[in-house]
């Protein structure tokens, strides 16, 4: 059914540019559709408009026969014109449009993902007052409010015994987001001491990883004694540092920092290394947190360490750990560099 445009005048329109087969699109597109119920259920005047950009006529039909919003036909020539009008970076996006036909904002989908239908309308006003609510959110952080979630007041000791959160309050605490199969966390997992788990499966995984904004991994948060987050950059930390980027504070990153500007008033300001025989490295003050100084190529942006660039036989890049275990990237995940993502 073909339904005019003039219908959709004066509501508040959601422009949603999406590849079913992309699995992202597919996880937001079951949020959305909450969302969109809800809203349809308390009569807003809001409407969505789909923008497919599947090569595949049948993955089109089929995504849209299976939501409930309007969409434009299959290879329309509208869609290429508007994925250039509002310079599409990233997949899923959904671009909010006022009542007036204006934009409103760019991408709702981050937002749809934390707050649901509490974003609606979109409006700077709503994003000021969830801005609000999300800072006094993180002022009131604590260990339980993170960790426990009805009865789930505990996490695994590795015995498999049951180790209640209220054990735990009042320690520094890591968070360690990470997986077995992703190269990168077994690189960097050696750097870690033994821990304590969430169960297989747990619940308390998925609001851990939305409320950290868990991208990718491996990733390492550090809580301080109040529960509050101290750094969610701790692997930085500890890949620079190990053990001496404890407890993570900003007041213990200057310290580090002050040390390492004295050591570097000794090091060479040129050194050559095996990894880069191209040119010569220049020592160069590095704002990546945790590296303070580096070696650095301006002329191929190349990086080395410090502490690698004077001393060739350092392990760099954690082979060994690497060839340990084994383990392919689950489906949804690409693995590039030190980082595993969702794909």
């Amino acid at each position: 059914m073909q339904v005019p445009v003039s219908e959709l005048q004066g509501k508040t329109i959601g422009l949603l540019f999406s590849v079913a087969s992309y699995r992202q699109c597919k996880e937001f597109t079951s949020k959305l559709e909450e969302v969109y119920k809800k809203l349809k259920e308390n009569n807003e005047d809001f409407e969505i408009v789909l923008i497919s950009l599947e090569d595949d006529e049948d993955a089109f039909k089929q995504d849209f026969d299976t939501n409930p919003w309007l969409a434009l036909p299959f290879n329309d020539k509208s869609s290429s014109k508007l994925t250039r009008h509002f310079m599409l970076s990233t997949l899923p996006t959904l671009v909010i449009l006022g009542p007036d036909g204006k934009t409103r904002h760019s991408n709702v989908a981050e937002a749809i993902d934390d707050y649901g239908v509490v974003a609606y309308p979109f409006t700077p006003e709503k994003f000021e007052e969830l801005k609000a609510i999300e800072k006094a959110k993180l002022e009131a952080q604590t260990l339980e409010s993170l960790l426990v979630s009805g009865d789930l007041n505990y996490v695994l000791g590795k015995d498999g015994a049951k180790v209640l959160v209220s054990e735990l309050v009042g320690k520094n605490i890591l968070l360690y987001f990470s997986a077995h199969w992703c190269p990168p966390c077994r690189a960097f997992t050696p750097k870690l001491m033994p821990w304590l788990a969430l169960p297989f499966g747990d619940p308390r995984k998925t609001s851990l990883a939305r409320t950290f904004k868990v991208g990718g991994i491996p990733m390492l948060a550090a809580l301080g004694p109040t529960g509050k987050t101290v750094t969610k950059e701790a692997r930085d930390l500890v890949g620079a540092h190990g053990a001496d980027a404890y407890p993570f504070t900003e007041e213990r990153v200057k310290e580090i920092e002050a040390k390492y500007t004295e050591m570097a008033k000794e090091w060479p300001e040129k050194v050559k290394h095996a990894l880069h025989e191209e040119h010569e490295l220049e020592l160069t003050r590095c704002d990546e947190e945790g590296q303070i100084w580096s070696y650095h190529c301006d002329e191929l942006d190349f990086d080395l360490h410090a502490k690698c660039a004077l001393k060739e036989d350092a392990n760099i890049n954690g082979d060994d750990a690497v060839k340990e275990g084994g383990g392919e990237p689950q489906d949804g995940w690409v693995c590039d560099g030190n980082v595993c993502t969702k794909s």
